[in-house]
């Protein structure tokens, strides 16, 4: 059984820097997933890859969803307002799966000077 959630960059700065481009998002933030599963663990047959994560979330909006089935790995970019939001969404996978979260953005970083 596996469970784990990491949150890059570990930087506080850099995680304050971000907190603020949601700000102006209106405190929504973008996280990249990288989502693994052993292949004893696979749900080929059993619910699929979608049943790995709340897909039917009314908090966190899916805006790419990407398999490499060889891999056992899903990616994914979602948007949300919540890290508590976020592990909800992931929980159904949280026994079989490895999260690698990362927030990132659509805009560029500012250019400091």
């Amino acid at each position: 059984m596996r469970a784990a959630v990491a949150l890059e960059p570990h930087d506080p700065m850099q995680l304050r820097a971000l907190a603020r481009g949601a700000t102006r998002r209106g405190g929504r933030m973008l996280f990249h997933i990288k989502q693994t599963h052993a292949p004893r663990d696979c749900p080929y047959g059993k619910g699929g890859s979608r049943s790995l994560f709340d897909g039917e979330s009314k908090d966190v909006k899916i805006h790419g969803y990407w398999l490499a089935f060889p891999q056992h790995t899903t990616y994914l970019v979602v948007e949300t307002d919540d890290i508590t939001h976020l592990q909800k969404f992931l929980s159904p996978g949280a026994a079989v799966t490895t999260c690698e979260i990362t927030p990132v953005s659509d805009q560029p970083a500012p250019v400091p000077g």
